[in-house]
């Protein structure tokens, strides 16, 4: 997949909880909203930051157990720094899958 199409969907799972999780790929330049669900039983928990820490509903959003959240992210230039933080989740128990999908435009 690559930037080039306007939906790109994937799935990434926190195995260890406690243990933030970069999402891979990251947005891409033109993506301009991300949508995040959590079909499992666990919370989820997403936030940009630069390691592996936990994030917790205290320095993250949640994401509560089969539920969703939309991120809009507005245009590149507005986004943390490139090679700084980078977009990762975490969830409240191990093994547990995320769907994401970016929502993508015709220019960054």
């Amino acid at each position: 997949m690559s930037q080039f199409n306007p939906i790109h969907s994937f799935s990434t799972t926190v195995s260890s909880s406690g243990t933030a999780v970069e999402l891979n790929p990251q947005p891409y330049d033109n993506t301009h909203t991300v949508l995040i669900f959590n079909p499992s039983a666990n919370n989820v928990f997403l936030r940009y930051q630069t390691n592996t820490a936990a994030i917790n509903v205290g320095n993250g959003a949640q994401i509560p157990a089969t539920s969703s959240l939309q991120l809009v992210l507005g245009p590149k230039s507005t986004r943390p720094s490139a090679g700084a933080e980078t977009l990762r989740v975490d969830a409240s128990s191990g093994s547990t899958v995320i769907n994401v999908t970016y929502i993508n435009g015709t220019s960054s």
